[in-house]
């Protein structure tokens, strides 16, 4: 159990922080407990930021996947499907709206595709109107271990089983928001630590380097945000640089250091990016009344809603709005099967 002196100093370290006053942490276990201050002091929250990302290992080159569509252009309802299967090698970009909860452990995640395939079917000349055909939106609705995820395009809601957070771990940092908090399990089952201090952008920050079995981690932090993240460096156990997030643009909002800018890139064997994404905020708010629809998701009717680990199928005979608890009652009822099960507007099971 953390002791109170502990927490009141890591308090402290916050509220300094914020204030802008100088800090300097002694040890780990003071820039574990300022993280993890700041990361409680958040309880609600509104994130819409501009995702771009970008996939470079896949079967289908970016020709093919022009040839494809243009292919696919007269047949509207077979191109969605056909996209699916070489997005990734394309540029991705989204509008993301998140709204979450961190007491009741629930977000929901609302994107619409900017991406829009312009640029490549422009190429192709294809009509403005079949163009706008291409756009597409997503829900994912999580608690728990629950994660709900309704596609525009395929009208349908698929309901899966997630994996447990690590212990003591805010369920925050499961939301798509880059917070630039260092997870509490990052400090765990550590074999080494190091504390130095160093400079990133003309900044002075803290560089901690921690040795884990599966790796080492090299965080870069800065005393004047709250020990949030400047950098966030993951390697193998081999010593390859595996992941690199970065952070920036920090801004004090409802006063919460939250940065408006993030990056993040994956590296191959090679040492060549196979995965980034880049993340702009447009605007944030936190520890707000949140709208009443905000953790709910709206079902038209007949939408079918589909198990991914077990062979079960329900449909909506109304238009209604389903919660966190009405989808997990949903995939606990014993009334699985092949045939679908019809689910009346308003019901809270199976049958």
């Amino acid at each position: 159990m953390k002791s109170i002196e502990a927490l009141s100093r890591a308090c402290c370290l916050c509220a300094l922080a914020v204030l802008g006053a100088p800090v300097h942490a002694d040890t780990l276990d003071e820039i574990r407990e300022a993280n993890n201050a700041c990361l409680a002091a958040v309880k609600t929250g509104r994130v819409q930021y501009i995702c771009e990302s970008q996939e470079s290992e896949t079967g289908l080159s970016p020709e093919a996947a022009r040839a494809l569509a243009k292919a696919l252009a007269s047949r509207p309802e077979e191109l969605a499907v056909a996209m699916k299967k070489v997005e990734l090698n394309l540029e991705r970009r989204e509008r993301v709206a998140v709204y979450f909860n961190a007491e009741a452990g629930e977000w929901k995640r609302i994107s619409s595709d900017l991406r829009n395939l312009e640029r490549m079917l422009a190429k192709e000349s294809l009509p403005l109107e079949k163009r706008a055909s291409l756009e597409t939106s997503n829900i994912e609705l999580v608690g728990g271990d629950v994660l709900a995820h309704f596609d525009s395009a395929s009208r349908c809601l698929l309901v899966d089983r997630q994996a447990p957070l690590p212990a003591g771990t805010s369920p925050i940092l499961r939301s798509p928001v880059p917070f630039g908090v260092v997870p509490d399990y990052f400090f765990q089952n550590i074999l080494s630590s190091s504390i130095e201090d160093s400079s990133t952008n003309g900044r002075a920050v803290l560089r901690v380097s921690l040795e884990a079995p599966e790796g080492k981690r090299v965080l870069e932090v800065d005393p004047q945000i709250g020990y949030h993240c400047r950098q966030l460096d993951l390697y193998s156990r081999a010593g390859e640089l595996g992941i690199r997030s970065t952070f920036g643009d920090y801004r004090l909002v409802n006063g919460v250091h939250f940065p408006f800018a993030f990056e993040r890139s994956e590296y191959n064997s090679k040492g060549d990016i196979k995965r980034y994404q880049k993340i702009v905020v447009e605007s944030a708010e936190f520890n707000h009344p949140l709208p009443p629809d905000a953790l709910q998701l709206a079902l038209p009717a007949r939408v079918p809603i589909l198990g991914l680990d077990r062979p079960y199928q329900f449909l909506l005979t109304h238009d209604q709005m389903l919660r966190v608890d009405e989808l997990r009652t949903l995939i606990d009822t014993e009334d699985g099967g092949a045939s679908p099960t019809t689910v009346p507007a308003g019901a809270k099971n199976g049958g």
